[in-house]
């Protein structure tokens, strides 16, 4: 949900989205898998239908990163198949084309640069001062305390 509010606030011009479309078209449409939806479902993408993706899950459970200790990374790849709880396997492909996108705009210095500055210039809004205050007048109905 915060990926889905801080692109909303940056206007989209300064910001590379990674989050798969079916999570904010769900989420607008109020339909948020519950904690058993979530703990429970299967992943949007197999390794199956991408080579790339098959190929780096393959690694890691044959121990290609970890020769020492084969097993290493097989509680991952398993847990990624049997339940993509934050939907690693489903954001795969736009993470790529994501990646490729910053590569692309951090070549141009210039433009890297002006995006870099007015993320920070914008992102007073995500400060936890302002969340505190806020959760302080409006949830808790508090008052600051003067020291």
């Amino acid at each position: 949900m915060h990926r889905v509010s801080l692109n909303v606030h940056l206007l989209l011009r300064n910001f590379f989205l990674i989050l798969k479309v079916w999570i904010v078209e769900r989420t607008f449409k109020g339909d948020l898998l519950n904690q058993h939806q979530m703990h429970n479902r299967k992943p949007d993408m197999t390794p199956e239908e991408n080579a790339e993706l098959g190929k780096i899950l393959n690694q890691l459970s044959k121990g290609y990163f970890s020769p020492g200790e084969p097993g290493l990374f097989y509680p991952v790849v398993r847990s990624l198949l049997e339940y993509d709880r934050f939907f690693v396997l489903a954001d795969y492909e736009s993470y790529i084309k994501c990646q490729e996108k910053v590569v692309e705009v951090y070549r141009d210095e210039e433009q890297w640069t002006k995006m870099a500055i007015l993320n920070v210039a914008r992102s007073g809004k995500f400060s936890s001062d302002r969340a505190i205050r806020e959760y302080a007048e409006n949830i808790w109905n508090i008052q600051p305390l003067e020291i």
